[in-house]
């Protein structure tokens, strides 16, 4: 029998199995997974039995691998030692940083921000400052993700794997574009949703110097399957859903339309559009039961917003390489305060925000269903209409 996207479904199926074992936990789960494990092999040559043996193999690992997680281990003080130096070790070096960006000339709400933005350091923002980007719906521009990941990548691609990908000297490339992914993971602390986009990014780095073609779905699939066999209580943390719910709207929604877009005129503005107005729609029933707001029109900033954070980050690159160089530390301010001016300005404007929310487990999970079939369906003509 055939299957498509069997890793997205093996991520789907793991997710289950995880739900499952977070409910009822059980020290039968692991040998149950050996148990199955070892009928798929017996049975490889049977026509339907291995199937469905594997839909039952992924959910009993997902429940047996957060059943084990909770067992406590020999060195899992020494683990734990070692992580805390690891972090305490870069966090060191992100202080470094931040006090290169304040030599350099920046001071108050403009340093904060670039530290924010460029480090993920956000102890230095004001409380007015994050309510601000709260009111205005793009809060997500503090919080480190793909977004940020990929203008860095941007670069290293506009310089580097752009003009060499079809080279024969292609996989030196390989070691520095790994560097710079893994390296600014590290530096920011690792948050959950920049290391969902570095194991995407890895994943297309390497298809791309392949010269091997990576649906966005498996990457996003891999990505998903990577870090909870890691850690399967990161399933609840609220970035990692808020991260790859928003990015599987984003595959969702916006691919299928991304083609006719490209022919229509400014299609650039659209597409920012298209994909903030993705993720909003990802975004919002997890924002609307775990914050009970919900902003209406953030995406609609996303066209002036991300140009200047890119910006912003760029320039803040150029500040720590030439902290000297007193005109990009008095550039970045100015391209800050505007941001922010801007910001402040649209969420002063409370009808745009819908407060007092509460729906409740069920309903969230009919919304979203609700959205996945609209989504699917209208994929399904887009693609019957092109067939004719």
């Amino acid at each position: 029998m055939m299957v498509r996207l069997p890793l997205v479904w093996a991520s789907i199926l793991f997710i289950v199995g995880i739900l499952v074992g977070h409910f009822c936990p059980s020290i039968v789960w692991l040998p149950l997974a050996v148990l199955t494990l070892s009928a798929i092999i017996l049975c490889r040559n049977r026509r339907y039995a291995p199937d469905v043996l594997t839909i039952v193999f992924w959910c009993l690992l997902g429940a047996a691998r957060i059943c084990t997680d909770t067992v406590p281990h020999r060195n899992e003080a020494n683990n734990a030692a070692w992580l805390t130096n690891t972090r305490e070790h870069f966090r060191q070096h992100t202080e470094h940083l931040v006090a290169r960006l304040q030599d350099a000339g920046l001071e108050g709400e403009p340093l904060a921000l670039s530290a924010a933005l460029l480090l993920g350091q956000r102890q230095l923002l004001e409380r007015n400052t994050r309510q601000a980007y709260s009111q205005a719906g793009v809060s997500h521009l503090l919080a480190l993700s793909g977004m940020h990941l990929g203008i860095l990548y941007g670069l290293l691609y506009l310089l580097l794997l752009r003009w060499s990908r079809y080279g024969p000297w292609r996989w030196h490339l390989l070691p520095p574009a790994l560097l710079l992914i893994w390296g600014y993971a590290l530096l920011t602390g690792l948050p959950l949703s920049l290391v969902r986009a570095s194991v995407m990014l890895s994943v297309f780095t390497v298809g791309t110097l392949a010269e091997r073609h990576q649906p966005p779905i498996h990457l996003l699939a891999l990505s998903a399957l990577a870090i909870l066999m890691c850690s399967p209580h990161a399933l609840f943390d609220i970035g990692f859903q808020l991260s790859f719910v928003s990015v599987f709207f984003i595959i969702l929604v916006f691919m299928p339309w991304r083609e006719s877009l490209l022919s229509m005129p400014g299609h650039w503005l659209w597409e920012a559009l298209g994909v903030s107005l993705a993720a909003w729609m990802g975004a919002a029933p997890l924002s609307a039961y775990y914050f009970h707001t919900l902003p209406l029109t953030g995406f609609l900033l996303s066209p002036v917003l991300i140009p200047l954070t890119t910006a912003i980050i760029y320039l803040g690159l150029f500040t720590l390489f030439l902290p000297a160089v007193t005109p990009l530390a008095w550039l970045m301010t100015r391209i800050i305060a505007v941001q922010t001016w801007i910001i402040r300005q649209w969420g002063a404007f409370d009808c745009f925000v819908v407060r007092d929310l509460h729906p409740s487990p069920l309903t969230v999970v009919l919304i979203y269903a609700l959205l996945v079939i609209a989504s699917l369906r209208v994929k399904a003509t887009l693609a019957l209409s092109s067939g004719y």
